[in-house]
């Protein structure tokens, strides 16, 4: 990462959240294909006041609330990544990238500690984005991204159509500014996901 503006306690803060990451199973496996898919670049960071955070595709950068977890550094980097392995179909797929992003930040955060996991709970379980991404978790092996044997594509796409979009546009994401690619079926909306979860599988 990048930035000259960074102070000593900002990078203090960074090099934490990403050391937290690191120890994690899916936040190594997450790192180091982002490490693969920079092959060398750099990508900015600048923390800003408050809460919110967000990735600009225009300038490879990610812009972190000063008051921001290690979760939400993982789910903004996620959207890097996404910036190097979404092409042609970007500007038509923002919702399934949050959506995406979304799932392997509650991956992660059910990784931590459980008194993470439990303050986690308490601040979203009454967003609806966050219980239907809850759901979603439950159709997945954490070994390796398959979908468990007991779910097929089709229960995926109709967990996706009937719950998840709605959800998300019930919270902000609305569909002229984060449009769905409906071509993208089931378990194809989750490549890097199923990437991450398998990298560990192959080392």
């Amino acid at each position: 990462f990048l930035n000259s503006k960074m102070t000593e306690n900002n990078w203090e803060v960074l090099e934490k959240m990403l050391n937290k990451m690191y120890k994690t199973s899916i936040g190594y496996n997450f790192y180091n294909i982002l490490l693969s898919e920079l092959e060398g670049k750099t990508a900015i960071i600048t923390f800003v006041e408050g809460k919110g955070s967000r990735f600009d595709p225009t300038t490879t950068s990610i812009e972190l609330g000063t008051e921001c977890n290690s979760s939400t550094l993982f789910h903004e980097m996620i959207h890097l990544l996404q910036s190097y392995t979404e092409k042609e179909t970007w500007n038509g797929s923002a919702l399934n990238r949050e959506v995406e992003a979304h799932l392997l930040q509650q991956m992660y955060i059910n990784s931590l500690p459980e008194s993470e996991q439990i303050w986690w709970l308490k601040i979203t379980k009454y967003d609806p984005r966050w219980n239907s991404i809850r759901e979603l978790v439950k159709y997945f092996k954490l070994s390796g991204g398959e979908l468990k044997d007991d779910f097929t594509n089709d229960d995926l796409q109709q967990i996706l159509e009937n719950r998840v979009i709605n959800d998300l546009h019930r919270t902000g994401y609305d569909s002229i500014n984060y449009p769905w690619l409906i071509s993208r079926k089931g378990i194809s909306n989750f490549e890097n996901l199923v990437k991450i979860l398998h990298y560990g599988l192959k080392y």
